[in-house]
This record gives C-alpha cells, sequence and structure tokens, in this order.
C-alpha cells in the first residue's frame, strides 16, 4: 500500500468512526451509556468502566442496532455463527448454541435442584385429591432431527439429560410421558412433515398439535382418535412463521434475507382458550406456551374439549400470587406443567 493509500484508508476510517459517533450523539447514545455506567476510580483502575461502557454501546449502539440484521445476517451466512449466539446447522436449519454447550451429569446442577423443587410445589399447591397432575418434558430439536445439526459434538451429560429427567419424575410419583418416542414415531411414519421447523426451538403447528392429542389421553382422558378427530376438523389456513431464532437475529421477516429463513405451513384457526376462572384444565410451563401466538393452549382447548386456563403460563407474564388466590384453594380437575429440557441443565 502506498503512502497516498494509506492517508486515504485512515481518513476514510476516522470519517466512518465519526459518522457512527453521529449518529449515536444524536439518539443520546453516549448520555445513556454514562448514566447507566458512572465512571469510578477502581472501574477505571482495573478496566471494568472501560469494559461495562464497550458492552453498553454494543447492545445499545443506535448505529449497531441498525445494522444488526445485516451484520448477523452476513456472518450466519458466511461464518456459520452470530453473537447472539445462533449457529448454522446443514440445509438451512438454525440451533441455538446452547443446546450443545457442555454441561455437568444431570442430576448435580442448581437448575435440576430448581425445577424439581418448582414441580413438587406445583403439585402441592395446585392438585387436589381428585386432580391430575401431568408434567411433559419437551425434548430439544436436535434429538429429533440430527441430520440437520452443525458439527458440534455433544457431551454425555447433555446426551443423558432428557432420560434422566423421565427417570427422576417416575422416581417421585410424577406422571409423565415419553414425548420423543412419541415425535421420532410420527417422522418415521411421515418424515416430510416436520415436527420442529428450522428456524425455530419450539414445534411446528402440527408438533404442537400431536403433543396436544397426547395430552387429552393421557391427562383428560379422551380417547386418542377422537382427539386427533377434532384437530382435523380444525380450520386452518397456510401461513408464514418467522421463526423465533431469526428474531433473535433482528432479521426482518420482510427483507429478503429475513423472508429466507421464514417457514410456511398450515396454521390452526380455533378459538381464545376460555382463560377465566372455573377452568378444567390449568397449563403452566415456559416459552411453548408463547410460540405461534399461544397455539399450544388452543389445541389442547380443541383436542379435550375442556376449558383451559393459559392466564399463568409463559411464567414471564404469570402472576402468581393471582394463581395462588384462584387454584389454591379451589384445585382444578386437570394440571399440565411443560418445560423444555434445558430448564434441568446445569454447567
Amino acid at each position: 500500500m502506498t503512502k497516498a493509500q494509506s492517508i486515504t484508508s485512515a481518513f476514510g476510517f476516522l470519517i466512518l468512526l465519526g459518522g457512527i459517533l453521529g449518529f449515536d450523539v444524536a439518539h443520546d447514545v453516549p448520555k445513556d451509556a454514562l448514566r447507566e455506567n458512572p465512571p469510578t476510580v477502581d472501574g477505571f483502575l482495573d478496566g471494568s468502566w472501560a469494559e461495562d461502557v464497550d458492552a453498553f454501546f454494543h447492545e445499545k449502539s443506535a448505529f449497531m442496532r441498525a445494522t444488526r440484521p445485516y451484520r448477523n445476517g452476513w456472518m450466519l451466512k458466511y461464518l456459520g455463527e452470530t453473537p447472539s449466539r445462533i449457529v448454522a446447522g446443514r440445509d438451512g436449519w438454525l440451533f441455538l448454541l446452547e443446546s450443545f454447550q457442555p454441561m455437568a451429569e444431570p442430576g448435580h446442577t442448581r437448575k435440576w435442584f430448581e425445577m424439581f423443587t418448582l414441580a413438587e410445589g406445583i403439585r402441592q399447591a395446585f392438585v387436589g385429591p381428585r386432580t391430575r397432575f401431568l408434567v411433559l418434558v419437551m425434548p430439544a430439536k436436535w434429538r429429533l432431527y440430527p441430520e440437520f445439526m452443525p458439527d458440534y459434538e455433544i457431551v454425555p451429560g447433555r446426551r443423558a439429560l432428557y432420560g434422566a429427567v423421565l427417570a427422576e419424575l417416575h422416581r417421585r410419583g410424577m406422571a409423565t410421558v415419553d414425548l420423543l418416542s412419541i415425535l421420532k414415531e410420527r417422522k418415521a411414519a411421515d418424515p416430510g412433515a416436520l415436527l420442529f421447523p428450522p428456524n425455530d426451538t419450539h414445534f411446528t403447528e402440527r408438533g404442537f398439535a400431536l403433543v396436544a392429542a397426547v395430552v387429552a389421553e393421557k391427562l383428560c382422558g379422551v380417547p386418542a382418535h377422537q382427539a386427533t378427530r377434532r384437530l382435523e376438523r380444525s380450520p386452518r389456513m397456510c401461513r408464514r412463521f418467522p421463526g423465533d431464532l431469526p428474531r433473535q437475529l433482528s432479521l426482518d421477516p420482510k427483507t429478503v434475507v429475513g423472508n429466507s429463513f421464514a417457514f410456511q405451513e398450515e396454521a390452526y384457526e380455533l378459538e381464545p382458550c376460555f382463560d377465566a376462572d372455573g377452568a378444567d384444565v390449568l397449563v403452566l410451563g415456559d416459552s411453548f406456551f408463547l410460540a405461534h401466538d399461544g397455539v399450544f393452549q388452543r389445541l389442547i382447548q380443541r383436542a379435550t374439549g375442556k376449558k383451559v386456563d393459559s392466564r399463568f403460563a409463559g411464567w414471564r407474564k404469570a402472576d402468581v400470587a393471582r394463581l395462588r388466590a384462584v387454584y389454591g384453594r379451589n384445585p382444578p380437575p386437570y394440571v399440565l406443567l411443560a418445560v423444555t429440557e434445558r430448564r434441568f441443565e446445569g454447567y
């Protein structure tokens, strides 16, 4: 590189930095950075303040936010991994990096004890003498579709996690179902009907419908053929789902890159859940009740023919005090706790 080219490159870089800083100043980012990370002498000396400010700008910078979808799309396409910890598998499939990280042996982690303490607490608080209680463990996507996994080695502790959780539930006398075996059986019977989409960590609506029929039979005693027939008669229409993994990358489904990761399938058109005091089925759990606009609980309501209360599902929005007030003294006939297997993992 000649001297003139070096000078030109340096000036170009300074102009770019100035533009980025000006863009952020216009959006009050530096002011917010100082307000949330006030400088201290110790922070200056050990470098922690600089690290905190750098992390703040990386996350909150107006320029970084505006360009994040393009950066993430480029990194995903050419590097196979992104800062948001989303990794590319085979044939355009996406996975959560957390699903492949090392973990301790099941039964010896904080998350393990917290989840079983929670399950026991739910059983004690909301399960009466005439209440049926079912715990469902949602298996990780890679267990059902290992052929699309990226080149990561799964450590023995993580491979053993799902089976260990089911074994512990049986040991504690909690009814459960081996969903993974049911899903594998359906996949083998109809390989083209995906039960997990390439772009999400939750089931497809077809997968949710299968699990809803299992809930109807195993929790509420509805014959499997009857539950399946109710779901088959439900109206459906084609929709494109952007998926939670592209959403974490800020990929807009309206753009070419974002749309390339969207998944199209037949979506169920179902009535809202009962969601009021006096329901027959109380559903509790994590993000599986938030995916696809809450289709899981609506499918359960249709498959069982019973009133479902999903107001306290999703956990982030759960009003625990209200939950205890409604069902603490009057347990419902049926209680479902459904959580992903990652809730039991640990490092």
